[in-house]
């Protein structure tokens, strides 16, 4: 989750090795928003009460030392992990009854996946930070500046780059 909302051109703050478990998984940063990233895991389905974890971390969030406020959070849950990802199901809860009255967004790994895999970061920073205000988005620090010669190879990816 870190390396994708780096490559998304977010800013990132383990959160686990400032206050340990007293906290969501991460701070993400992007656009002017600040938002906390819990991630969880299931086997199956998950379970109705993960979204509570996050809720959870947001109440208890300012009363931290030296936090800022935040924008809100967004839990990513890696679900269905004994299936393949092309074999899981895209949305986290297929109870549309529960899933509409989510009070924070929820998305699944295996959707991040796909978006990191396209390098479609739009849709990684729409996700987790909702509307930033950037049409067409800005590219992430890696892509940023384009090689001075058109003929020259592009940097390597950062799909690359794992695949190395």
């Amino acid at each position: 989750m870190h390396d994708v909302l780096v490559a998304a051109g977010a800013t990132m703050t383990r959160l686990d090795d400032v206050y340990g478990t007293k906290s969501a998984d991460l701070l993400a940063e992007y656009g002017g928003r600040r938002v906390l990233v819990e991630v969880k895991s299931a086997n199956n389905r998950p379970p109705q009460s993960l979204p509570d974890k996050l809720l959870k971390h947001l109440n208890t969030w300012p009363g931290l030392t030296g936090t800022e406020p935040v924008d809100g959070g967004v839990l990513v849950v890696n679900h269905q992990i004994k299936l393949y990802p092309t074999q899981r199901d895209a949305e986290v809860y297929t109870d549309r009854a529960f899933a509409d009255t989510l009070p924070v967004p929820v998305i699944g790994s295996a959707r991040l996946f796909d978006w990191w895999r396209c390098e479609d970061w739009d849709a990684v920073r729409h996700a987790v930070f909702g509307d930033t205000g950037d049409i067409g988005g800005a590219q992430p620090p890696e892509t940023a500046v384009p090689d001075a010669d058109p003929k020259a190879p592009r940097r390597p990816g950062l799909l690359s780059r794992l695949r190395r």
